[in-house]
């Protein structure tokens, strides 16, 4: 069975500022110390454009996929997830996520 094929229920959310400075996830909403790991992270860009990256590099404002305002990503799999790094290309950007598992 795929992994799409996996029905997943959300178990967090959290809105994410991105500046100037590359950021991920919040290592503790993914990684949690009582119960599984995240498996899945949807976000959507509100504000202004990012760029981001999910090979444990950090991306800059020219180096990364680039996503605009209004669009909506899942990223999966737990490393992956640990790994994503996001930063601003102009002004600060918000990412609103839901974790799922």
């Amino acid at each position: 069975m795929a992994i799409w094929e996996v029905p997943l229920e959300a178990f967090a959310y959290e809105a994410i500022t991105v500046s100037g400075t590359p950021i991920g996830f919040t290592r503790s909403v993914v990684v949690p110390t009582d119960s599984l790991p995240g498996a899945a992270a949807m976000f959507s860009v509100e504000t202004a454009t990012v760029r981001f990256r999910v090979d444990g590099s950090d991306p800059s404002s020219s180096v990364g996929h680039l996503l605009a305002i209004g669009d909506v990503i899942t990223v999966y799999g737990v490393n992956n997830l640990i790994n994503f790094r996001g930063v601003k290309v102009g002004s600060d950007a918000s990412l609103l996520v839901t974790y799922m598992r």
